[in-house]
């Protein structure tokens, strides 16, 4: 699921968070109105001013992409955990990745229709890749030197 909500809050912390999005009407919290932005994560984005409550859709979700169309002005959440290694693109241009609602995915969009891309790179992945790479090619070395045959070993 995903939403357009006006209004981004700062709260203090995790705890304090988690409180608000628990028991919301004892915190003030309107979770159809806004979002939590905790703090410790750094400076709050800024919204585009006239920011709406707005439905968004889901077009596809697949293994590590998901698409939303939505209209701004406001904060799109989107009901996916939050992971550094998601990144977006809005309408082709790369934009931060937002953690919200403790584990949600905010993305600040501007006034008009929007096409929405997440996708996400394993932390790590290319590095490791490379590294196999590198390993298999070090050993396709040694077998076309002769440095690794049956008879020597491979220990």
């Amino acid at each position: 699921p995903a939403r357009l909500v006006p209004r981004l809050r700062r709260v203090e912390s995790e705890q304090a968070a988690l409180a608000a999005l628990m028991n919301p009407e004892a915190q003030g919290f309107e979770p159809h109105q806004e979002a939590l932005w905790i703090a410790g994560d750094g400076e709050a984005p800024k919204l585009p001013p006239q920011g709406r409550v707005g439905r968004a859709v889901v077009v596809r979700a697949g293994r590590g992409t998901i698409e939303v169309r939505a209209a701004g002005p406001g904060l799109l959440v989107v009901g996916e955990s939050w992971d550094r290694g998601w990144g977006a693109r809005v309408d082709e241009s790369p934009v931060p990745v937002l953690r919200v609602n403790v584990v949600q995915m905010g993305i600040p969009l501007q006034a008009g229709p929007h096409r929405v891309l997440l996708e996400h790179r394993a932390r790590g992945f290319l590095p490791g890749v490379t590294l196999a790479g590198l390993a298999v090619l070090g050993l396709g070395l040694a077998v076309l030197r002769g440095g690794l045959t049956p008879e020597k070993g491979a220990c």
